[in-house]
């Protein structure tokens, strides 16, 4: 590179030195036929994608307006069958449905996150942060923050399988007061200080099954008239402990969770098989376009 004040160019020299693999024009076809077949499998990998969420997302929908039967079965809709369902805060529920605010469901109250000064980050208990807790309805333990913490302050601010984790801040509106549930917890751990941990009674509601009804349509119109929007859009744990939940009976809790972790599993075994197509696509074009592997052997098969 050459030039100066921030006008940076290449010499034109460079382009007459510069070597680049041109294979045959036979060949060049034969990487780029390759190249399309796997760009033809990505899509369609997409595309199935997206139906298996639009899918899902109607599957909640009908789990959490109508829930399971004793046969298994969707229950009729309210026009169908207005006898099986009653007025709640949240609309028409199923009648053996309970709608309840979360701070009735808690085993212990609510606790805001820790606060530790810069001199203690870098080593120590991983702190899960704002990031961990917006990628999925399950906490992420990658990309993992630590903070050195002291055995009685991992006591009071540790955290366990089950627990909920929400966002009391967030920069779009959708974020503050999102949830995210404490899942395969890898080692003891803590949370930072504009994270609210709540734990619930497991013998009133399961956190598998909250965590589906927190990160739905309906939560987030609930929620939604307690978001603040400052400079941030935020809520504050007494506004979170307010948050409405539905409670169905804890068997049918369990079938809903059931289907939508069958739904779920189906998607992200197709999400693997993408990452796995872009991976192999990635490394045959390193290969091909610099002419590591060749092709000629599969036109001298094709002859």
């Amino acid at each position: 590179m050459t030039g100066s004040a921030g006008q940076k160019r290449v010499p034109t020299e460079f382009f007459h030195k510069w070597k680049v693999y041109s294979p045959s024009k036979e060949e060049q076809s034969r990487i780029a036929q390759i190249l399309d077949i796997l760009d033809s499998q990505i899509q369609k990998t997409e595309a199935l994608i997206a139906k298996l969420e639009k899918i899902k997302e109607g599957l909640l929908h009908d789990l959490l307006t109508r829930g399971i039967d004793h046969n298994g079965q969707l229950r009729p809709t309210p026009d169908q069958a207005p006898e099986l369902y009653r007025e709640s805060a949240l609309g028409l529920i199923p009648k053996k449905w309970v709608c309840s605010e979360i701070e009735n469901l808690l085993d212990c109250p609510s606790r805001s996150g820790l606060y530790k000064p810069s001199a203690f980050h870098g080593y120590g208990a991983p702190m899960i942060q704002m990031g961990n807790i917006f990628s999925s309805e399950f906490v992420s333990f990658e990309k993992i923050s630590r903070v050195s913490v002291t055995p009685s302050e991992l006591e009071i601010f540790g955290l366990e399988n089950g627990d909920i984790l929400f966002a009391r801040r967030s920069l779009v509106l959708e974020g503050a007061g999102k949830a995210s549930l404490v899942k395969d917890l890898p080692e003891p751990s803590t949370f930072e200080s504009s994270i609210v941990r709540l734990r619930l009674r497991q013998d009133a509601i399961l956190p598998s099954f909250a965590i589906v009804f927190l990160q739905s349509s309906f939560s987030y119109s609930d929620r939604r008239k307690y978001i603040r929007q400052v400079a941030v859009s935020g809520v504050s744990s007494s506004d979170i402990r307010q948050f409405l939940c539905l409670i169905p009976p804890l068997e049918e809790q369990q079938t809903i969770i059931s289907r939508v972790e069958s739904s779920r599993s189906r998607i992200e075994a197709e999400r693997k098989a993408l990452g796995k197509l872009k991976k192999q696509k990635a490394g045959l074009m390193d290969d091909l376009l610099t002419g590591r592997v060749r092709v000629t052997p599969l036109m001298k098969d094709a002859v």
